[in-house]
């Protein structure tokens, strides 16, 4: 799959567990033109995530599973399930906020005389559990769009420019990691409250600190920061501190964990519509279906919707004006006749 040149960076980068545990995670949703809504989703992965279940997005309600074999290491985990509407596929979709992507879905139906236009859209919540800092004191707009090929699509970007949106984007995540960390830690100390190691002396190792720690904070092993937090700042209060908030460690971790995973799979999304595709923003585009791949890079900085938009004829409505319009006209010519004393054939009459 064809992924952007700065994702490719950020994973080597941010990444520090293995490959093996990764998904390709494919969803599948037909709307019908009564609202109800077909949802199948594909899952190949190795044998301890298919078989306990280790997915990041949520599948609540009724499915019908099954697993097959691939290869010696792969496995297929496919699940479908049949809603009467948009409501219940959301609550089906309903998961919790630090393992499982959000996703909320919407269906709209008009009627616009001569058609019935369909709107689906799919809206992903952002995955970043770590952004207090305003991406905007690290990239410009231009960047951001040029990161995520808002501008150019295809064509050949700025290499300089790239390169430091790219640098940037990576300081961002990784500092806003690192913030996470240190509140749960001086939260700790509070605790601690011991002369030895005082809130004050700890901010003012927060640099330090940082630098110190660096691309080490994007691994859910939190054992190398604890040793670089031992090293600056003693190694039996460091380890008071931290034990004094286990639950918020526990939690940071699971989110961190989280995130790592988001990056590492990979997703597509393919809907299918009644009627004619008349608008969508996935890339491609196949009779009355339509798919998405890579949207997942979106959910780094927001939300993301997917979206698409079909039109299918009324004929019924068609015909019928076509018949209204006939007898209106004869409800005006006949009356004419009448008046003029005009004979009217037997079959009129």
């Amino acid at each position: 799959m064809k992924q952007q040149r700065w994702f490719l960076s950020l994973t080597t980068t941010l990444l520090l567990t293995t490959l093996q545990g990764c998904l390709d995670i494919a969803t599948d949703t037909v709307i019908h033109k009564d609202g109800s809504i077909e949802r199948s989703v594909m899952i190949e992965g190795d044998s301890v995530k298919i078989y306990e279940r280790r997915f990041p997005i949520a599948l609540g309600g009724s499915w019908q599973e099954s697993i097959e074999k691939i290869d010696s290491r792969k496995y297929r985990y496919t699940a479908s399930q049949n809603f009467p509407d948009v409501a219940a596929l959301n609550k089906a979709l309903t998961g919790n906020s630090d393992t499982t992507l959000g996703i909320s879905a919407s269906l709209e139906k008009r009627f616009e005389w001569f058609f019935t236009v369909y709107r689906y859209s799919e809206r992903h919540a952002s995955f970043n559990k770590f952004n207090t800092l305003p991406l905007t004191d690290y990239l410009t707009q231009a960047q951001i769009d040029l990161l995520f090929n808002k501008k150019s699509g295809e064509q050949e970007t700025d290499t300089l420019a790239q390169d430091e949106a790219e640098r940037n984007i990576e300081e961002w995540l990784t500092k806003n990691i690192f913030e996470a960390f240190f509140a749960e830690f001086l939260a700790g100390v509070k605790s601690l409250n011991t002369p030895s190691l005082s809130p004050d002396v700890v901010m003012e190792k927060k640099e330090e600190l940082f630098h110190s720690s660096g691309e080490k904070l994007s691994n859910s092993d939190l054992e190398p920061i604890q040793r670089i937090f031992e090293e600056t700042l003693g190694r039996d209060v460091t380890r008071a501190a931290i034990a004094l908030n286990d639950e918020g460690f526990r939690k940071f971790k699971r989110r961190l964990a989280f995130q790592q995973q988001m990056f590492e799979n990979s997703y597509r999304a393919t809907a299918e519509m009644p009627g004619l595709i008349v608008g969508t923003n996935a890339a491609t585009v196949e009779g009355n279906s339509v798919t998405w791949e890579d949207f997942i890079l979106h959910g780094v900085i927001s939300d993301y919707d997917l979206w698409v938009e079909s039109r299918e004829v009324n004929w019924w409505m068609i015909y019928l004006t076509g018949v209204v319009i006939i007898l209106g006209f004869l409800a005006l010519i006949i009356p004419l006749f009448w008046k003029r004393g005009v004979a009217i054939p037997r079959k009129i009459r």
